[in-house]
């Protein structure tokens, strides 16, 4: 397995458990005083904050929850396996738990014709009892960061690791900012038909507002683990083609302000704990901006496509405090309705899937198995994509 950094949180292969121990003076003294509540005030701002945040998403068409239900077009892009888990409806083949609805089955490999994606999941079954055990010491001893790290070390670095995934995907548990020109920027409001505006004096004109830039105030996403693909999954020519994009600015790839080896992330972590982020409300509204701007990633590429079909659309988000696992799905509609002013504008969208307690084995049990399921999807699903709209391009440009 590959990873940008954070060689502080790698652990030994073998060293998955938790050490028993007690707690120190700081956290005694943090955690045993019952009497020593948050004040209301802090509380009060901090929910303010979460409001106004979500109000600056919501301004700039990101929506959290607003579509509680997925439209059918987005639930039969889930993996199957996936939709089992969260007893979805499917008509998707058994046998493939990552195959969708739409896919054709040449696209994807049938994971009864290929054996590595066992390995993947029968690694997540292995986990679950070492990592159940790890949350239930660690849920009330630990602060956040405790959490973040054995979910990052024991879970999505050793899912990661398996040969299926090796050399395709890549992980980062840093928290780098992203390119802050991928943040979706909050239009302007419009005042209907701007045929029927009055039409302005030279006089007017001298007495209007001088026109100001669109101030963007989406915090910029910095999750603190992200899955994505690796920049050595692309051969030379599909590289290639993918560098030229870049370069014109054609295709968006890379996430980070700073040029990395992680492309087009696929699954995201937000945990309490993180920059700026003190509860899970907050957590979810930096997921939704993380989601949006990798979604708007996709979006570039599918413009290169002949079929909207043919690139991939989802992105996974998951969101964590303390012992609370949370799984969304991050996509993209557009608005059809052509009595608002918003026709045709793209809405960004983020919905629950599910929801586990980590100290709980049988749902730690299918967040595992949900991780391992999106990381298959990642591989089998999500990067052939990619790569077939990248050969399309190459072959159409011919040869050098």
């Amino acid at each position: 397995m590959a990873s940008n950094d954070g060689k502080d949180w790698a652990r030994p292969n073998d060293q998955l458990q938790c050490e028993e121990r007690e707690p120190s003076i700081l956290e005694s003294y943090y955690f045993d005083k019952s009497d020593m509540t948050e004040s209301h005030t802090g509380t009060n701002n901090r929910n303010e904050e979460n409001e106004t945040d979500r109000a600056v998403l919501n301004r700039a068409n990101i929506f959290i929850h607003v579509q509680q239900e997925l439209p059918p077009e987005i639930t039969a892009l889930l993996p199957a396996g996936l939709r089992d888990i969260l007893d979805l409806d499917s008509t998707a083949p058994k046998d493939n738990p990552i195959a969708s609805t739409t896919t054709d089955g040449n696209d994807v490999k049938k994971a009864s014709e290929n054996k590595e994606p066992d390995i993947l999941l029968q690694k997540a079954s292995s986990l679950v009892s070492p990592y159940n055990e790890c949350c239930g010491r660690l849920r009330h001893l630990s602060p956040e960061f405790e959490h973040r790290r054995n979910l990052y070390a024991d879970v999505v670095s050793e899912l990661a690791g398996t040969s299926t995934c090796k050399n395709l995907i890549i992980t980062s548990c840093s928290e780098n900012p992203w390119n802050p020109l991928l943040k979706p920027i909050i239009p302007y409001p419009t005042l209907g038909d701007p045929s029927t505006w009055p039409v302005l004096t030279p006089e007017t004109i001298g007495m209007a507002s001088p026109r100001r830039t669109p101030v963007n105030n989406i915090p910029t996403p910095q999750p603190p683990i992200t899955v994505g693909i690796s920049r050595f999954a692309f051969t030379e020519s599909q590289g290639s083609v993918l560098y030229r994009w870049q370069e014109n600015e054609i295709v968006s790839s890379d996430p980070y302000e700073i040029q990395t080896f992680l492309l087009f992330p696929f699954l995201i972590f937000e945990t309490v704990g993180g920059k700026d982020i003190v509860n899970l409300v907050g957590a979810q509204n930096a997921a939704a901006g993380a989601g949006s701007c990798a979604v708007r990633l996709l979006r570039s590429l599918a413009a290169q496509a002949d079929n909207i079909d043919d690139a991939p659309r989802l992105v996974f988000t998951f969101t964590a405090e303390g012992e609370v696992r949370e799984l969304w799905v991050c996509y993209w509609l557009f608005d059809e309705d052509k009595d608002r002013t918003c026709y045709h504008m793209t809405c960004y969208h983020m919905t629950c899937l599910g929801v586990w307690s980590s100290t709980l084995e049988r749902d730690t049990e299918e967040f595992l198995r949900a991780i391992a399921i999106i990381l298959l999807y990642g591989v089998e699903e999500f990067l052939p994509k990619i790569k077939r709209i990248l050969d399309r391009a190459s072959s159409e440009a011919g040869p050098a």
